[in-house]
């Protein structure tokens, strides 16, 4: 998780073998996929961390490659850091309140927290949200501090340096 990904190792490995390669390594957004498959010829780009932050990540690509929105989607990908943030704090909130039905609260709490500490990287003043979250002491206090920190416009980034 260290240095940039060598796309060129995964190109020659594909040069090199008959079967399937599977190519993966800094996609953060969904051009890199693109890119990805592209640049080295692989049969298929695995997407990781990036994809547990924005799973809109799969939408972006299939709109690139002209596929209809997914179930349950209307319209178009978000794609601006604005719209992307909204996006964000939905499925933070939806992830939130799922991990509550699921898991017994002390657990639900300590993987939402892991989450949000691995995620927030991606947002404009996330440490922020981290902080104020971390200290939470009931799931109720966890929705109020999310919608507090996105009731003003929240904008994410692209790309992140942060390496968990």
């Amino acid at each position: 998780r260290k240095g940039t990904a060598d796309w060129n190792q995964i190109r020659w490995l594909k040069s090199e073998l008959g079967i399937p390669v599977i190519g993966n390594g800094d996609v953060q957004v969904a051009q890199d996929a693109i890119d990805l498959k592209e640049q080295t010829n692989c049969d298929a780009v695995m997407i990781g961390r990036a994809l547990t932050v924005r799973p809109w990540l799969m939408w972006q690509i299939g709109e690139k490659l002209g596929l209809p929105a997914p179930e349950g989607k209307t319209g178009r990908a978000p794609t601006t850091p604005e719209e992307e943030g909204r996006e964000y704090y939905a499925f933070a909130l939806n992830m939130h309140r799922k991990m509550q039905e699921r898991f017994k609260p002390l657990l639900a709490q300590k993987k939402f927290l892991f989450f949000i500490r691995t995620s927030t990287a991606w947002l404009e003043f996330g440490h922020t949200l981290y902080a104020k979250v971390s200290k939470a002491k009931a799931p109720e206090e966890v929705e109020q501090m999310l919608h507090e920190f996105f009731a003003s416009e929240q904008r994410m980034m692209s790309r992140t340096e942060w390496r968990v």
